[in-house]
């Protein structure tokens, strides 16, 4: 008889294995489309501008929604950030392992 918290280490190994998979396939997918770390790092950094920009100004948004919602765009927006800047973490690691140049 096994015990419940065998059970549940079990399903979060599971869990585990498949968001790994899931990481593996974007990453490769990236590479395939010759996306590099520095590539991802700058698109963190100009995820943080745009977001700023439409916050305050509602730059880009602004002709899409009135009132307060532009401020919701820029937040959407700012929201991008931390993928960006882990991807291209996980980019720069690779690039390493491969013995790639890193910017």
């Amino acid at each position: 008889m096994r015990h419940e918290g065998e059970e549940f280490m079990q399903a979060m190994q599971q869990q585990r294995h498949g968001m790994i998979q899931a990481e593996n396939a974007l990453v490769r997918t990236l590479e395939r489309l010759g996306v590099s770390s520095s590539g991802l790092y700058l698109a963190g950094m100009l995820s943080i501008l745009i977001s700023l920009a439409e916050f305050v100004t509602g730059l880009f948004g602004g002709q899409l929604f009135k009132g307060p919602r532009w401020e919701r765009m820029g937040v959407f927006v700012g929201l991008w950030v931390p993928t960006f800047l882990l991807l291209g973490k996980i980019m720069e690691d690779r690039e390493r392992m491969r013995g790639e140049r890193v910017a």
